[in-house]
C-alpha cells in the first residue's frame, strides 16, 4: 500500500483526511489506521462509504 494522502467519506456523511498506515482484521471486523494531523485513528471499514486520493494535499 502506498502512503498517499486520502479522503474517506464516512457513513455519517463526514470526511476523514489522512494517510492510511495499515489495514487488518480483528474482532471479526476489518480496520484501518489513518494518520491525521491531530494523531492516528483506527476506523472500522464498515463505516467507510468511499475512499479517494486527496489531490488537494
Amino acid at each position: 500500500m502506498r502512503r498517499r494522502p486520502m479522503r474517506l467519506h464516512m457513513a455519517d456523511g463526514s470526511w476523514q483526511d489522512g494517510i492510511i498506515l495499515d489495514v487488518w482484521t480483528a474482532q471479526g471486523r476489518e480496520w484501518l489506521r489513518l494518520r491525521r494531523p491531530d494523531g492516528d485513528v483506527e476506523i472500522d471499514l464498515a463505516h467507510i462509504q468511499q475512499v479517494q486520493e486527496n489531490t488537494a494535499s
